[in-house]
């Protein structure tokens, strides 16, 4: 069964990210302005994966995931009341690494050596 986590085929980096849609064309804009969201669908996730880099960046997998919905208080609530796996329409989208990365205004990612167990962790730079 899939699930809401990134991962890789051996996992020897992971991680956290976030990100803040942009004020200029936002992800649902996006799939408004493609018709690729039905009226009361709601967005509620985005998978971004980019493979087999031998040769350069491919063109990335962009996937969303749409919840029946018409507005985000009535989807957390949807989702509060359901403990189990979720019911999504999946959305591939034709974009490059720019164009996905242009719906965000700010976009960042933090991996670490998976073995460690640094996510979350407080340091220190002692010298640049």
């Amino acid at each position: 069964m899939a699930q809401f986590q990134a991962s890789t085929q051996y996992g020897d980096w992971d991680g956290t990210s976030a990100a803040d849609r942009s004020d200029h064309l936002t992800l649902n804009q996006l799939l408004t302005a493609r018709n690729l969201i039905n009226a009361g669908e709601f967005l509620i996730a985005a998978h971004l994966r980019v493979g087999e880099n031998s040769q350069g960046v491919d063109t990335p997998y962009i996937r969303v995931y749409l919840y029946a919905g018409s507005d985000f208080d009535s989807v957390q609530a949807a989702l509060a009341k359901n403990l189990g796996p979720i019911n999504v329409r999946e959305v591939s989208l034709a974009l490059t690494l720019g164009e996905f990365l242009a719906v965000f205004k700010r976009f960042d990612i933090v991996l670490t050596v998976s073995p460690l167990d640094l996510i979350g962790r407080e340091y220190n730079v002692i010298e640049e």
